[in-house]
Order: structure tokens, then C-alpha cells, then sequence
């Protein structure tokens, strides 16, 4: 099949990089869409469709008048301890 046919969205690019931005450097605010949209080299609409996916996947939450919020991932692994009271 032609490599044009199976190459994927512009948004689902975005996302994933941004995802492994997250992970990777566990920022608290994500950049102003300006600055996501210069250093990307995408369109507004572009990075709105993006931080609303990671938004519905509770990874973002948008605060009005604040910026985006990174919800913190928990630090669970395989041999953590939990402790009930």
C-alpha cells in the first residue's frame, strides 16, 4: 500500500510527542498554544484538537486565566507498597 495512504494525522503526531513530552520531562503547566504551535510548526486548530484529546484521556485539564494542567502521574510500579489504614 502507498506510504501516503497509511501516514497519520497531523494531530495524532502531535499528541503522541507531546504525550512523551509529559512523560518524559513531567512538566506541571504545559506550554501556551503559541509556543506549542511555533516549536511543532502547527496550526491552532491543530494543537485545540490535540490538548482536547489529552483532555477526554485525563492527561490535560485546561484552567481558564492559568494555562493547561498536567495531571501528575502516579509512581506505581510492580513491587510498591500500599499502604490501607
Amino acid at each position: 500500500m502507498s506510504d501516503l495512504l497509511v501516514q497519520e494525522p497531523l494531530y495524532i503526531k502531535l499528541k503522541n510527542r507531546l504525550t512523551d513530552y509529559i512523560q518524559k520531562e513531567k512538566p506541571r503547566l504545559l506550554p501556551c498554544e503559541k509556543d506549542l504551535m511555533k516549536h511543532y510548526g502547527v496550526s491552532r486548530n491543530t494543537v485545540r484538537r490535540v490538548v482536547f484529546e489529552l483532555t477526554k484521556d485525563k492527561i490535560l485539564k485546561p484552567v481558564q486565566g492559568l494555562g493547561t494542567l498536567v495531571y501528575p502521574q502516579p509512581e506505581i510500579s510492580d513491587n510498591s507498597i500500599i499502604l490501607v489504614i
